[in-house]
C-alpha cells in the first residue's frame, strides 16, 4: 500500500509542478513582451530559465536532499525529452516547424554547441566542482552570443487585442509589479512542489525495485518538462516557429550547463555518471534526426516528428524494460 501512496503523491507534486512552472513561464512571456525582447533570445535564455524552474527546484531539493543522481537523472532525461517529445510533438500535430532565416546560423550555431555539451557530459567519468566551472562558462558563453546577436521584437503576436493588451502593461506600472509578484508565487509554488516530488521519489526508490536514475529521467523528467512542451505545441500553434526551436535548444543547454554545473559546485562529492551513459545512444539519434531537419532542410516536418516520438517511445519502453526481468 505504501508504494501506491508513494506515488499517489508523487505524481499530485508533478501536477502542482507542472501548474506552478507553466504559470512561471506565462508571467515570464509577459515581462519580456513588456520590454520586447525578440522570439528566438526568447526562447533561447529567457523561457528557457523560466522552463527549467522545476529542474533548478529538484537541483535544490535533491543536493538537500543528499540524492544528486536523482537530480542528474532528472536533467538528463528532461533534455532528452527537450528534443525528441517537445519537438516532435509539435511537428507531428502541425506538420512542420520551419527555422527562420534570420535565425538558421545561430540556430546551427547552438545546436552544434548542444551536441559538444552533451558530448562532453557522457564521455566524462564524474562531474566535479572543475566541470562545474566549465558547464557554467559554457552557458554564459552561449548566452553572450545570443546577446551579441539580438534584435529587439516588441510582440510576439500581430492580434490586435493583444497589442492593446501589452501597451497598456507597458504603461501601468501597477500591472508590472503584479505580474512580477504573481511571478515570485508561482517560482514558490514550483520549490514546494519539487520538495514534493524529490520527498516521495526516495520513498519510492527505498519501496520497489525502481533506481534514482529511472525515476529521475522517466517520471520526474516528463513532469519537469511539461512547460517546455505547452509553450512549443503552443508557439508553432501560432507559427512563431524561432521560440519552439530556441525553448527546445536552450532548455538542452540551460540544464546540461547551467543546472549541472551548480549540481557539480554544490554537491558534496563528485557525481558519478555511469548510470546516466545508456541515455546516450537515444541522444545522439534525436540530434542525427534534428540536425539533418535544421541543417539540410531548415525545418523539422512530420517524418522528422515522427521519428523523434518513436524514440521517446523506446526510451521509456528501454528504461523500464529490466523491471520485467527482477
Amino acid at each position: 500500500m505504501s508504494i501506491f501512496y508513494n506515488i499517489l503523491v508523487l505524481i499530485i507534486g508533478l501536477i502542482i509542478l507542472w501548474w506552478a512552472g507553466e504559470r512561471s513561464v506565462i508571467y515570464t512571456q509577459k515581462l519580456s513582451r513588456i520590454y520586447g525582447i525578440g522570439t528566438f533570445l526568447l526562447g533561447f535564455i529567457l523561457l528557457a530559465v523560466s522552463t527549467g524552474i522545476p529542474e533548478l527546484a529538484i537541483v535544490i531539493q535533491s543536493l538537500w536532499s543528499g540524492a544528486p543522481n536523482l537530480s542528474l537523472a532528472d536533467i538528463i532525461g528532461s533534455n532528452f525529452l527537450d528534443v525528441s517529445i517537445v519537438l516532435g510533438l509539435p511537428a507531428l500535430i502541425f506538420g512542420k516547424i520551419y527555422i527562420a532565416k534570420s535565425d538558421y546560423i545561430k540556430a546551427i550555431f547552438m545546436f552544434g554547441l548542444n551536441v559538444i555539451l552533451m558530448s562532453f557530459i557522457f564521455l566524462s567519468i564524474s562531474l566535479t566542482i572543475f566541470h562545474g566551472i566549465f558547464l557554467l562558462f559554457i552557458y554564459i558563453a552561449g548566452c553572450w552570443y545570443l546577446w551579441s546577436t539580438k534584435k529587439k521584437i516588441g510582440l510576439i503576436s500581430d492580434a490586435t487585442q493583444e497589442i492593446q493588451d501589452i501597451a497598456t502593461e507597458r504603461k501601468d506600472r501597477k500591472i508590472k509589479i503584479k505580474i512580477f509578484f504573481n511571478l515570485i508565487f508561482s517560482i514558490l509554488m514550483t520549490l514546494i512542489a519539487s520538495k514534493i516530488c524529490v520527498f516521495f521519489a526516495i520513498k519510492l526508490v527505498k519501496a520497489s525495485a525502481l533506481t534514482f536514475e529511472v525515476i529521475g529521467a522517466t517520471i520526474l523528467a516528463i513532469g519537469t518538462s511539461l512547460p517546455e512542451m505547452t509553450l512549443s505545441i503552443a508557439a508553432v500553434r501560432r507559427k512563431n516557429y524561432s521560440l519552439a526551436i530556441g525553448n527546445s535548444l536552450g532548455s538542452v543547454l540551460m540544464q546540461g550547463s547551467l543546472l549541472l554545473g551548480l549540481l557539480s559546485l554544490f554537491s558534496k562529492s563528485p557525481i558519478n555518471l555511469a548510470s546516466i551513459k545508456w541515455v546516450a545512444p537515444f541522444f545522439y539519434l534525436a540530434f542525427m534526426i534534428i540536425g539533418f531537419g535544421i541543417i539540410f532542410r531548415r525545418k523539422i516536418n512530420l517524418f522528422e516528428g515522427i521519428l523523434l516520438l518513436l524514440l521517446g517511445v523506446a526510451f521509456f519502453a528501454y528504461s523500464y524494460l529490466p523491471l520485467i526481468f527482477v
